[in-house]
């Protein structure tokens, strides 16, 4: 029986048509204003809520639409082609990876609490990992949680953690990654739910080269025990299935601003002139467009694969480091060479490329970024390197023999 395709269902062709239409609409005339603004702006926020895309992959008992991974793949693929600051579209991306998350592992009550006000009335969620001594090593985090009368007391910090500014604006909260048992390290992680208007977070805002990103103090923090997602002790799995999910999802963001930039230097180098020709008619040109296009659809459908992964892992039919050796594989090829395939299409239009007066320095801002979020290229290769030759030669774990 013949298994493998790399047909869109009827239902995924119909979804990108829909898209494409929508974010042309109602995502792209928006795009200058969110690279300038460096955040999601009401009008595209509201119109993702009336989309569904906010809600996107929120099972239906809680208002959402219950996407399979792929066809949100096929959602994102479109956001990003319309927005190539990729603000909106990794703002709209982040929150919906974080709510499948919620809606795997947070409790009835808090499910019922937030999913249906992501789904229906934009709130926001992201999980947050990142603090000043904590980054690829995620179990370094030093934020804690403590037990007291019914609820978590939370004290630590976070910095360069995603939609910090939107969730404040819009409402929802901090899916926090933190230690409720420092003294067990990795195995003593959790991940707690923390609402927005929690008494005692202090907001900061970092301005980059793309998205904003924020950070924040916990002096004191109270929630009440339900808020716990998955489990005391659970904080590193749910944590990395987590990353599976929006690494997959970032990778996505840049593979949809580079097919777009492609199209814009198509479309310039078939009518633009030099030496009586389109520039287009000239093998080095030529050479470089055939290369760009080759890989970004190498990228495009091994992405398109560890989407197929996600959705086997979410079904227990492969384990984690199975899918996210997918995910990383696909991660580390977008990151290597879409900032080039949007290089050339910059460089394609001369001086022009260069100016605002174009999109393209925004798609080259964020893609490049894009290849730090969800873990640098040397984080990637670590990973994949550790899956092929064992966990005993990851670099902090190796000794000589003696």
């Amino acid at each position: 029986m013949m298994t493998l395709s790399f047909q869109f269902s009827e239902e995924q062709e119909v979804t990108r048509r829909i898209m494409r239409r929508f974010c042309e609409e109602r995502i792209e005339p928006y795009a200058k204003r969110m690279f300038e603004e460096k955040m999601l702006v009401p009008e595209v926020h509201r119109a993702a809520v009336e989309q569904g895309i906010l809600g996107a992959l929120i099972p239906p008992e809680y208002d959402g639409q219950g996407l399979d991974f792929i066809t949100f793949n096929v959602v994102m693929e479109e956001v990003s082609r319309a927005d190539l600051s990729l603000i909106g579209a990794l703002a709209l991306g982040y929150n919906a990876t974080c709510s499948l998350t919620l809606a795997r592992y947070g409790s009835e009550r808090l499910k019922e609490e937030v999913l249906p006000k992501i789904a229906k009335e934009g709130w926001m969620v992201a999980v947050h990992v990142t603090e000043p001594g904590c980054g690829t090593d995620f179990t370094a985090v030093k934020t804690t949680a403590t037990k007291k009368d019914g609820k978590y007391v939370i004290n630590g910090e976070k910095q360069f953690v995603s939609l910090v500014p939107e969730i404040m604006k819009y409402g929802g909260g901090f899916m926090v990654t933190l230690k409720t048992r420092p003294e067990l390290g990795a195995r003593g992680m959790s991940m707690i739910y923390v609402p927005k208007d929690s008494e005692g977070i202090t907001v900061t805002r970092f301005e980059t080269m793309g998205i904003d990103v924020g950070g924040y103090t916990l002096n004191n923090v109270e929630v009440p025990e339900y808020c716990l997602i998955g489990g005391e002790g659970k904080g590193y799995e749910v944590t990395y299935s987590s990353f599976l999910a929006a690494r997959v999802m970032v990778t996505t963001t840049m593979i949809g601003a580079a097919m777009r930039c492609i199209e814009i230097g198509m479309e310039y180098i078939r009518s633009r002139e030099a030496f009586g020709r389109p520039i287009g008619a000239f093998q080095g040109i030529q050479f470089e467009l055939a290369d760009d296009y080759a890989m970004l659809e190498a990228v495009r459908w091994m992405n398109y694969r560890a989407a197929w992964m996600v959705d086997r892992y979410i079904k227990g039919e492969v384990k984690l480091e199975d899918a996210f050796l997918a995910a990383t594989q696909a991660k580390l090829l977008a990151s290597k060479y879409l900032p080039r395939v949007v290089d050339h299409v910059m460089e394609w239009h001369g001086a022009l490329g260069f100016t605002t007066d174009l999109n393209l320095h925004m798609a080259y801002r964020s893609v490049r970024m894009q290849g730090v979020a969800e873990g640098t290229l040397n984080a990637q290769r670590i990973f994949i390197a550790a899956y092929l030759l064992g966990r005993d030669f990851l670099p902090w774990r190796w000794k000589p023999r003696r």
